[in-house]
């Protein structure tokens, strides 16, 4: 398996080598869409109560059940809430979320699916109102998209799974 991995790695790089131009539109859309976050402070009174009282919001937010929230929080030892640095973890990993996207939908199709075309998908996800609206709560969108970048993984080593099963 760790020879699969290997060669999954390959192609990706592969795929980035001759896909250049996709790097390109998709950071220009992220950028386009949720880039004033770097430079502008955008907080709310939940953002003012973590920033006062850690403890207090993360009890908050376990008592809501919101558990994988707490643990990424505590795994990344976001104690001191800084938005600047959440905007900015959360625009990297929509980026790679969208780049993984392009990749394996271009693995599923058998490379059938020209650049141009691919790219349509990452472009809808971005700029899609459920997410333009998840974004604007800061404390957690850094997490929000850290999930989904973990889920596009999930989906691309499922798929490996399957394809190693089908040669076997």
């Amino acid at each position: 398996m760790i020879q699969q991995l290997i060669d999954e790695k390959n192609k990706f790089i592969e795929f980035s080598i001759n896909n250049k131009f996709l790097y390109f539109i998709i950071a220009l859309a992220t950028m386009l869409s949720y880039g004033i976050k770097l430079v502008g402070l955008n907080i709310s009174i939940d953002t003012e109560a973590i920033i006062d009282d850690f403890d207090v919001q993360m009890k908050a937010w376990n008592s809501i059940d919101r558990f994988g929230l707490v643990a990424f929080k505590k795994l990344f030892s976001l104690h001191s809430f800084n938005p600047f640095v959440a905007n900015f973890l959360t625009i990297f990993f929509l980026f790679f979320t969208c780049i993984f996207i392009c990749y394996l939908v271009n693995k599923i199709s058998h490379n059938k699916i020209k650049s141009l075309i691919i790219v349509i998908l990452p472009l809808l996800f971005l700029t899609h109102p459920i997410f333009a609206e998840q974004f604007n709560f800061t404390l957690q969108s850094f997490e929000v998209a850290l999930s989904m970048f973990l889920i596009v993984c999930s989906m691309i080593l499922i798929n490996m799974y399957i394809e190693y099963l089908n040669n076997s």
